[in-house]
């Protein structure tokens, strides 16, 4: 079956939304380059109001030099690194979820070390002229029975429907950041993705 995870949690009222609508997961970013950061102390409180979602936390080459400090505060379950640093990381206390290009992920002989977990970034021009390819859906069939795969992409119920007809059980990892204006999720369809999506499409 198919799970939604939220990225980029920045405050409680989208956490309690991502939990209540059935996340499988929620993660904060500690990247300080990104609009998206959050701090520790922020992502703690957050996290100590919220039950059901695991808990994970993206990091860069800089900020995971305070992974021992946040993990001290908030209990994680997993992490999210770029994959150029996988030659670097010598970690093992929980999963890495590695961040790497979809188009990378297909055509590159990759080595994932010890972990099964894969975050594929999708390029939009990617998935609108190339998601019908014979050779690029049987590649990803043969990946997802080898790693867990999460699919990061601005999703809209038509993306939605197309990748999970080709995965039924991937995962879809939705983007938790507001819109100023409206105060409304960026994703496109959201209702309708969750209702797509956990009603086993």
């Amino acid at each position: 079956m198919a799970e939604i995870y939220f990225k980029n949690i920045q405050n409680l009222s989208i956490a309690r939304y991502a939990s209540g609508n059935g996340a499988a997961a929620i993660w904060f970013n500690f990247d300080q380059n990104a609009n998206e950061c959050i701090n520790f102390a922020k992502a703690k409180e957050i996290a100590s109001w919220i039950s059901g979602p695991i808990i994970g936390g993206e990091f860069n080459e800089i900020s995971i030099s305070n992974l021992n400090e946040c993990l001290d505060l908030i209990k994680l379950d997993f992490i999210v690194l770029p994959f150029e640093m996988k030659n670097s990381i010598d970690f093992s206390e929980i999963p890495i979820y590695w961040k790497i290009s979809l188009v990378d992920l297909l055509h590159l002989d990759l080595d994932f070390k010890d972990s099964n977990f894969v975050v594929a970034t999708i390029d939009k021009n990617w998935f609108e002229n190339k998601l019908e390819a014979k050779e690029s859906k049987e590649i990803l069939k043969q990946l997802s029975l080898r790693h867990h795969l999460v699919f990061d992409f601005i999703w809209n119920i038509g993306s939605v429907k197309s990748f999970l007809e080709m995965l039924p059980n991937t995962v879809i990892c939705v983007n938790s950041i507001e819109e100023k204006e409206t105060g409304l999720l960026e994703t496109e369809d959201l209702e309708d993705i969750i209702e797509f999506v956990l009603e086993g499409n």
